[in-house]
């Protein structure tokens, strides 16, 4: 997960995961000057999990996705299956 980095006062979050904390001391020397000039560079990673997209978009997509098939097995002259076809199309491209 990181490299040492003290990790001490990280408060978790709910929709948030720290995957990644990493962080180097680069040294660098110019000509002009005898002290070297210091850079901290701090890479994080953070993974979202968030409970609203799952339920505002994935849910319905897939309860489309699981409706489409059912169209298949309806019988050809059904206002049902015009209306269902009609309904997945709009909703899955709205």
């Amino acid at each position: 997960m990181n490299n040492g980095t003290d990790e001490t006062f990280y408060v978790g979050h709910t929709d948030w995961h720290l995957t990644a904390l990493n962080m180097e001391r680069v040294h660098t020397h110019f000509a002009a000057n005898e002290v070297p000039f210091v850079e901290m560079i701090v890479t994080i990673s953070l993974e979202r999990r968030s409970k609203f997209f799952y339920y505002m978009f994935m849910l319905p997509a897939n309860i489309i996705l699981m409706a489409v098939p059912i169209i298949h097995f309806l019988p050809p002259n059904k206002d049902a299956k015009i209306y269902l076809s009609k309904s997945t199309f709009t909703s899955s491209h709205a």
